[in-house]
């Protein structure tokens, strides 16, 4: 009755070889598919468009019997990667609406487009040159809006060229409107 099957053994054996050797076997698979990447993205694409239902179902049931784990996971991501949620929202956001162009230039693809926007630009309002580097956060009056000079609902693109920093009061009263247009 309390004997264990071979499999177990190898299971528990297993287990203890990877909680010594777990950092080499990290860095190998780190170095194995570095050279590889396209070939992993296009087998992983293939291997889901295969098993889309399976997995649907399966992340189904992980979620269900493990909905706090996955809620404290989802919590500890954003708390930990403010700017990336922020820039991913706003990216979902306009494209839901069918408006949104992205540009394909490397460092908009690389770092975001907001980001980029903001560590290459004077840190002040680009209509009323307000210094913004004291108004970042949201509870804050007066927090920094990321301006589309030229409004993506007019063709703009969601670039880091099309992107400059605003006072929120100044980036509200715009609207999809063009600087000239403010102007006027």
């Amino acid at each position: 009755m309390g004997s264990v099957s071979s499999r177990e053994k190898a299971r528990v054996r297993f287990a203890a070889w990877y909680a010594i050797n777990r950092e080499r076997v990290i860095v190998k698979s780190a170095v194995r598919y570095a050279g590889h990447l396209d070939e992993k993205k296009a087998y992983d694409s293939v291997r889901y468009a295969i098993n889309r239902e399976h997995v649907k179902v399966r992340n189904k049931a992980w979620y269900a019997a493990n909905s706090e784990q996955g809620k404290a996971l989802s919590a500890a991501w954003r708390i930990a990667n403010p700017e990336k949620r922020r820039e991913y929202h706003a990216t979902e956001r306009l494209r839901r609406q069918a408006r949104l162009r992205l540009c394909n230039h490397l460092a908009c693809l690389a770092l975001g487009a907001v980001v980029l926007a903001w560590q290459t630009s004077p840190h002040e309002c680009h209509m009323c040159g307000a210094p913004l580097w004291l108004k970042v956060r949201k509870d804050e009056p007066g927090h920094v809006h990321m301006d589309h000079v030229v409004p993506v609902s007019r063709g703009g693109l969601h670039c880091a060229e099309n992107l400059l920093p605003a006072c929120a009061s100044c980036n509200l009263s715009k609207g999809a409107k063009l600087l000239e247009e403010m102007a006027a």
